[in-house]
């Protein structure tokens, strides 16, 4: 494009801005000289000239937007989570981070509202640019079918126009996906995965919860789930399908008795998403029964000692036949003592470790007691036994600890003293003794 000295003279010409968040622009100028006579050689030749512009930043207002349209899909009585699938902000002058959602128009806490993942329960009434992006945010139904969110979006100074999330809340729908059932044997675990056991739902782009409730109790073992980061299996009766999906979940045979047969045993089951609830359902637990058992099973007692043996005289197994050839026995802990150590050759034994029936013979296989009670205490551990592809139902070991005299017994009962006040401090509220000692000092720290 041309323009000439005389249109700049008479303001004719105008730089007009694109509205793009760049801070500067420039235009590139090429001046000529255009004339009869009388030009000198130098203006002859076009001449080059660069022109910066610099551009004042106006705040813009924000916008909600939502990618898949203004509605959304929910199943009665659940919650789900509000993605930026379903909700974002457009502001190009403003991060994330400045961004902050307020939810308008009375909401109807009756009818649903939207909470914090890290605070389920607790309705809220506005929500950041990042929780959103986290995947911190929830709606949770209540009741009704149609409903909607008023949303606004604000970056600290100007606020966008609202806009309104429509949604729908449909009844749920389950329907059995997998139920191929368990084979384990009597003494043993397995873990049940979504492989085993899983349910469909009709929900759409929802990562919906659904429970599995035990209706009846169980016969032969308990159903147990794994604790985070690893953790300890822990008996349960009900449990999430999510639970499976992470291999949290597992049937563990606790049955002791000496089998003529196989056995099995039977989880009804019912299985709930929100309010709906599919019931009568059966997953089926075939135990193989166990063909090792224990000949000799004789309760360790301490007495007075912190240390004893345990031998074959205490423990001892056997194959069911009896005139079967001698097999080695490897003896497996389930679960270790609590107020005591096990040990083989002074080495302490945990779960999964364990001692052959040749380590009792040998009088390799120790208790040691590491509490000290002036009154006898009890501990215990458990113990499964194999012998080649044989195996024995899971064993429960008592072991009987004597009263130490010389450990003392504490009292530390809450001293309440009135504000400013004072009160004594008696053997009521604080008091060490043991049975063959009652001088001891207390030395304030």
């Amino acid at each position: 494009r041309k323009f000439t000295l005389l249109d700049i003279v008479n303001r004719k010409v105008r730089y007009v801005h694109d509205g793009s968040e760049g801070p500067m622009d420039q235009l590139m100028l090429e001046v000529t000289v255009t004339a009869q006579q009388g030009v000198p050689e130098c203006l002859r030749q076009g001449q080059m000239y660069l022109l910066p512009i610099m551009i004042n930043p106006i705040n813009d207002a924000p916008q909600v937007i939502f990618p898949q349209g203004n509605h959304m899909t929910i199943l009665k009585h659940t919650r789900k989570h509000l993605t930026t699938d379903i909700l974002q902000v457009l502001d190009d002058d403003t991060s994330c981070d400045d961004l902050e959602f307020q939810l308008h128009g009375g909401q109807q806490m009756e009818e649903g509202y939207v909470e914090y993942d890290f605070h389920p329960g607790v309705p809220i009434e506005e929500f950041s640019c990042r929780d959103l992006e986290a995947g911190n945010v929830a709606y949770v139904h209540q009741s009704g079918t149609n409903l909607q969110l008023t949303l606004q979006v604000s970056d600290g100074t100007v606020p966008s126009p609202v806009a309104i999330l429509r949604i729908l809340a449909i009844d749920p729908e389950i329907h059995l996906h997998n139920n191929t059932g368990l084979s384990i044997s009597q003494g043993g675990a397995a873990r049940i995965t979504t492989a085993n056991l899983s349910v469909t739902t009709n929900a759409e782009k929802q990562r919906v919860a659904i429970l599995y409730i035990l209706t009846e109790p169980l016969r032969y073992g308990e159903v147990q789930k794994q604790g985070s980061m690893g953790g300890e299996w822990k008996k349960v009766e009900s449990f999430h399908q999510q639970d499976l999906e992470q291999g949290r979940i597992q049937y563990f045979s606790t049955d002791p008795e000496h089998r003529l047969g196989d056995v099995v045993e039977k989880l009804q089951l019912e299985v709930q998403v929100g309010q709906k609830v599919l019931q009568n359902n059966t997953f089926l637990i075939r135990i193989k029964r166990a063909t090792i058992k224990m000949r000799t099973m004789v309760p360790l007692q301490m007495k007075n000692k912190r240390h004893r043996n345990i031998t074959s005289k205490e423990l001892e197994a056997m194959l069911e036949d009896p005139n079967s050839a001698p097999v080695p026995f490897h003896y497996t802990i389930i679960q270790a003592p609590k107020k005591g150590n096990l040990e083989l050759l002074g080495n302490r034994l945990t779960e999964g470790f364990g001692f052959t029936q040749d380590d009792l013979q040998r009088n390799h296989v120790s208790y040691s007691a590491t509490i000290r009670n002036s009154q006898q205490a009890e501990d215990t551990f458990q113990f499964r036994v194999h012998a080649g592809e044989q195996h024995s139902p899971i064993y429960t070991y008592t072991i009987s600890i004597g009263g130490d005299p010389d450990a003392p017994a504490l009292t530390n009962i809450l001293l309440t003293v009135p504000e400013g006040g004072q009160a004594v401090i008696s053997k009521d509220h604080l008091f060490v003794q043991s049975m063959n000692s009652m001088d001891y000092l207390y030395e304030v720290i």
